[in-house]
């Protein structure tokens, strides 16, 4: 007949020097695994930032260089534009985005337009990053050839 064994309550497992090991690996991987999503989510959301802010810009831009100085225009001057019309036309269009903005007639036929759009971040605000700018620029230039 055997007699069983008796195993002090102290000692579990192998008793090797590794014990709860895995768990601080499965949380280092956890961490290192959420910022990489995180990074990938809040650089998605900064491009689509840029790319919103530059299309907004070339879109003003295309607008504002459609005010065009008539009255110079008919009494035979070259064809300029309106900046005071060029600015009216760039806020209709940028007047629902809520975003900043500067209108900017750089020449007789010029228009530039810069616009800062700033977006929430989703994980970086844990880290104290909370929005990411950022700027875009349209430029816009009337080419005339009237023969």
């Amino acid at each position: 007949m055997s007699v069983p064994r008796l195993v002090s309550a102290g000692h579990r497992g192998s008793g090797g020097d590794d014990d709860g090991y895995a768990a601080v690996m499965f949380a280092g991987i956890l961490v290192a695994v959420m910022t990489a999503i995180g990074l990938l989510v809040d650089g998605s959301i900064a491009l689509a930032a840029h790319r919103q802010a530059n299309n907004e810009a070339e879109q003003a831009a295309r607008a504002a260089a459609q005010a065009i100085d008539a009255r110079g225009f008919t009494s035979g001057q070259a064809l300029a534009i309106d900046p005071a019309a060029a600015r009216s036309a760039a806020a209709a269009y940028l007047a629902g985005t809520g975003d900043v903005y500067t209108v900017d007639v750089t020449g007789p036929r010029e228009i530039t337009v810069t616009v800062t759009v700033t977006a929430k971040t989703r994980f970086l605000g844990i880290v104290g990053v909370g929005t990411v700018t950022a700027v875009g620029t349209g430029r816009s230039l009337q080419l005339v050839n009237i023969r």
